[in-house]
C-alpha cells in the first residue's frame, strides 16, 4: 500500500471478523458489497479504483457488480470461487475471462 498511497488516497478495510474489526463480528459474504458501499458514501467517495485479494477480490467483485458507479476501475488478484455448475475458477480462469470481455 505505500507504493500507491504516493499517488492515491488508499483506504484499507478488515472484513468482519478480521483484522482490526470485532473478533464476534459475523461475515455474511452477501452482504459485505453493500457495506462497503455505506463506508464510501460515508467517506465521501463517489468512485475508486477498487482491488481485492483472496476473499477482498469476491468483495470487491461484489461491489462492482451490484454498485458499479462505485468502481472506476477494479483490480482482482488469487480469487478463486466456484461457477454455477461447480466447477473451481481459478485466477487464470478468471483473468481469461475478464479479458475477453
Amino acid at each position: 500500500m505505500p507504493a500507491l498511497s504516493g499517488e492515491f488516497r488508499v483506504t484499507a478495510i478488515d472484513l468482519p471478523g478480521f483484522g482490526s474489526s470485532h473478533r464476534d463480528a459475523r461475515l455474511i459474504l452477501d452482504e459485505v458489497p453493500a457495506q462497503v458501499d455505506a463506508l464510501l458514501g460515508e467517506l465521501g467517495i463517489e468512485r475508486a479504483h477498487v482491488m481485492g485479494h483472496s476473499m477482498g477480490g469476491l468483495v470487491a467483485g461484489g461491489l462492482a457488480a451490484e454498485h458499479p458507479q462505485r468502481v472506476d476501475r477494479l483490480v482482482l488478484k488469487r480469487v478463486r470461487y466456484y461457477d454455477g455448475w461447480g466447477n473451481l475458477l481459478n485466477e487464470d480462469t478468471t483473468e481469461r475471462v475478464v479479458h475477453e470481455q
